[in-house]
Parts: C-alpha cells; sequence; structure tokens
C-alpha cells in the first residue's frame, strides 16, 4: 500500500518540479479573479495528490472527482464582474465548486497522503486546519440556502473584520464581499500549508 501511494504521489509531484512553485512575496488579492496561476497551480498539484490517495484507500474509492485546477479556474471566471451581473445564484454556484475542493478529505487526511504535512492537531497546523473546516461549513450553508450560522462563521474565518459587531441587515448587505474574501481565504490556507511543508521538502 505504501509503495503503490509513493507511486502515486511521485508521478503528482514531478509535475510539481517542473512547474516553478518556489515562495513568491505578494499579497493576497482582493479579488478571487486576480489569484495568481502560480498560486493555483501549487494548490492543484497537492490537492490533487491527497484527493487521488484519499480515492485508492478511503472511502471514496472509485469515486470521480472534478479537477482542483479546473475548480478554481472556473470559479475565477464565475467570480468575474460580467458572471455575476448575470447570474442570479452566482453565490451558490461559487461556493459549490470551491467547496468541491475540499469537500471529500478530512483534515487527517493530509498527513496520511502527505508524510511532510504535520497531523492536523499538530499546533502548527491545528489553526489552518480549524479554519478550513470552518470555511467548508460556511459554504455548505451558502450552497443550502442556510442563513441563521453563517455570520457566527464569518466571524470565526475573518476575526478581525468584527462581523459579529455587525447589524444582521448590515452582514446580509456586505456578504457578497464577505463570501469573496473567505473563498481567497481556503485557497491561501492551503497554499500556506504546501509551501510551508511541501515545497521546502522539494527544494
Amino acid at each position: 500500500m505504501d509503495e503503490l501511494r509513493d507511486k502515486l504521489l511521485e508521478s503528482v509531484l514531478e509535475v510539481a518540479i517542473q512547474e516553478e512553485v518556489k515562495p513568491l512575496a505578494f499579497e493576497i488579492p482582493a479579488n478571487f479573479y486576480q489569484i495568481p496561476d502560480n498560486v493555483i497551480n501549487l494548490v492543484s498539484i497537492y490537492m490533487t495528490a491527497i484527493i487521488n490517495y484519499k480515492r485508492y484507500f478511503g472511502e471514496n474509492a472509485g469515486k470521480e472527482v472534478v479537477e482542483v485546477k479546473t475548480l478554481i479556474i472556473n470559479t475565477k471566471k464565475m467570480f468575474s464582474p460580467e458572471t455575476k451581473n448575470n447570474d442570479n445564484l452566482w453565490r451558490q454556484h461559487c461556493a459549490a465548486s470551491v467547496r468541491e475542493i475540499v469537500c471529500f478529505v478530512q483534515p487527517s487526511d493530509y498527513n496520511k497522503a502527505i508524510k511532510c504535512i504535520p497531523d492536523c492537531s499538530d499546533p502548527r497546523v491545528e489553526k489552518q486546519f480549524s479554519s478550513i473546516s470552518d470555511i467548508y461549513t460556511y459554504l455548505s450553508d451558502i450552497v443550502h440556502f442556510v442563513s441563521g450560522p453563517r455570520r457566527g462563521y464569518a466571524q470565526k474565518i475573518l476575526p478581525e473584520r468584527r462581523i459579529n459587531e455587525m447589524k444582521e441587515v448590515d452582514f446580509l448587505q456586505n456578504e457578497d464581499v464577505i463570501f469573496e474574501e473567505i473563498c481567497i481565504q481556503l485557497i491561501y490556507k492551503l497554499h500556506e500549508i504546501f509551501i510551508k511543508y511541501c515545497v521546502s521538502e522539494q527544494i
């Protein structure tokens, strides 16, 4: 099993070596469609390795999944101003695509698939994985039109925004911006983990 897993990961990570995935100094963009290709490529490479491991060895073995890179690129298009103005359910469609990136993966799967990533209970990554779980729940509430708990999860994900001090009506009026920021956060939390614990192992 370990040999098969290593071959599976090796085939995926060969792409990582071909890509230039060295850490870059840049600010997190304000808009999802501005996420640069190097960030998308890195997240796609390692999430694909983890998802493929889960497909071969987890409870979702054999299930077909959409490619991570396809999901992110499609979401970039949906976050574009043109699509927002022509799709009344663009938020639900975006949330469904972004959520799919981590939909079949548990926090414990990252370390099982790629040993250089610390276990999810490790203090070095515990907060990131907890936040990723909160983001998943928030996105699920968007997909299923559940409004009640969303503000609480948004506050946990973006504490610096002091969302808990907003009136409900103000939160709902500003949720498009908050929602997009949370989607961006998911990509960059994954990127942070992979840059710190995977790319450094390859360099």
